[in-house]
């Protein structure tokens, strides 16, 4: 190929790699800006499952360190709720009775209520705030399949670590 031809074609390369460059920038500094703009207020909330009500949410120490929401919610079955998963986006907080299998936890009783908070640095922007998912006390669970393998594997997890400290205890006691 004669060095005009050539020419031409690595301009209209370089050209494509560098308008390529500023468009792939562009588009990760607008999700950077959206990630790194903190939540200061409630978002929308909603629940999932179907026998988990909310019932208010309001803004707990709200010029502090850990401001954030605080999410009261009632179970509506007669069945003992063992887990819940409150979810903002990629954040999450889980109430869970189960980490400890010899000595498990209702986290809420059938028609109970209990409270779950969430810091506003937990939450991800233009996120709602979402009931995702439950464990039941007879092992049935509702909500979310993402939200339920990530309980389970925190679960697993925290199981886990509390065998170890009990196999750590008991080494310690024996002679």
């Amino acid at each position: 190929m004669s060095g005009r031809k050539l020419l031409p074609r690595i301009v209209f390369a370089v050209l494509g790699i560098v308008i390529g460059s500023f468009l792939a920038l562009a588009v990760v500094n607008q999700k950077s800006d959206s990630q790194r703009r903190p939540v200061t207020s409630i978002p929308p909330t909603y629940s999932i499952v179907k026998t988990i009500e909310i019932l208010s949410t309001k803004v707990v120490r709200e010029d502090g360190p850990g401001a954030g929401v605080s999410v009261e919610v009632r179970n509506n079955s007669d069945k003992a709720v063992m887990a819940i998963d409150l979810v903002c986006g990629e954040g999450a907080i889980t109430k869970n009775g189960l980490t400890d299998e010899e000595n498990p936890i209702v986290v809420i009783p059938p028609y109970g209520t209990t409270t779950i908070e969430m810091t506003f640095g937990e939450m991800s922007p233009d996120s709602p705030l979402v009931i995702s998912a439950v464990t039941y006390a007879d092992g049935t669970e509702e909500g979310d399949e993402k939200s339920l393998r990530l309980m389970h594997q925190q679960r697993d997890h925290d199981r886990k670590m509390m065998k170890e400290i009990r196999a750590r205890k008991k080494e310690a006691k024996t002679p």
